[in-house]
């Protein structure tokens, strides 16, 4: 068909609003195919002829401590084959934890890019996960210009960001202009998570859209965008293109509200200035 990867969201089939390790025991999986989540992944891939990444707690048995379980927030990559059966072929634990993973889960070890079959004729792209809380600084205590999560994507060659979310509604609104309808307020109210998630989503991908960017920026920095020197002899022009598509949760859990907002971008970046983001579908 014409799906070559169907993503789902942050801890897909579980709810992800656990108010303890208690909470959320009976529901952690075990490392490898044969688990719930990763069972359905490789019976869907091999129904759709497609990859299938969907989110999942892990308990990881390479990271297993007495204290700790090695339990983690994942998502698991599985494809067609396998004898129809299927196969798990990349599993990844969320770097960046939110203050609800902390409850229960650890932190994986490091971002992932990962070389999958999904461009034109099973051709190799680059794939690089996240789960929701990645994109941002860390524990929002890190420099906003730090970047961490793009940079990481922007050095290993990423072509594909791949997003498993849970991402919540904010609880900062504007208030409607008081001379628009009931009507265009409800509109604009309903519209506003969306395009404010997709601008906020694109900024923190900066470093993949933008070329003249400094790195490793330091905690005394302030919080603006810093670009290379201007004056800078510029090279000759080359365009990386990269792909942002990201799956999050609606509705909402335990008093915690998701915004949705799934959406398909396109990152284009040229050496020597210029680049921009295009909306593919959202």
């Amino acid at each position: 068909g014409d799906v070559n990867l169907l993503i789902l969201p942050e801890l897909a089939f579980t709810g992800y609003v656990f108010e303890s390790r208690d909470a959320i025991a009976p529901f952690v999986e075990p490392d490898g195919p044969t688990g719930p989540t990763a069972s359905w992944a490789r019976r869907v891939a091999v129904r759709l002829g497609c990859h299938v990444q969907v989110g999942y707690p892990r308990r990881s048995t390479a990271a297993a401590t007495a204290a700790t379980g090695g339990w983690r927030n994942s998502v698991c990559v599985a494809a067609p084959g396998g004898d129809d059966e299927g196969v798990l072929v990349a599993t990844y634990d969320k770097h960046f934890l939110y203050e609800v993973d902390e409850r229960w889960a650890e932190e994986g070890d490091a971002f992932k890019a990962v070389e999958l079959p999904l461009g034109r004729e099973g051709t190799s792209v680059k794939v690089g996960f996240g789960i929701c809380m990645d994109v941002n600084p860390y524990r929002f205590t890190a420099p906003f210009n730090k970047f961490e999560f793009a940079w990481f994507h922007r050095h290993a060659g990423t072509r594909l960001v791949s997003g498993s979310m849970a991402w919540v509604l904010s609880k900062d609104g504007d208030d409607a202009d008081t001379d628009e309808s009931e009507e265009d307020r409800s509109e604009e109210a309903a519209a506003a998570p969306v395009t404010k998630t997709w601008q906020y989503w694109m900024l923190r991908m900066m470093p993949l859209w933008k070329e003249a960017m400094r790195e490793n920026v330091g905690e005394d920095d302030d919080d603006e965008v810093h670009s290379e020197d201007e004056g800078a002899e510029e090279p000759e022009e080359k365009e990386t293109r990269v792909v942002f598509a990201a799956c999050n949760r609606t509705g909402g859990e335990n008093g915690t509200k998701f915004c949705g907002s799934s959406a398909v971008f396109e990152m284009r970046r040229r050496t020597g200035g210029g680049g921009g983001v295009q909306l593919l579908g959202g």
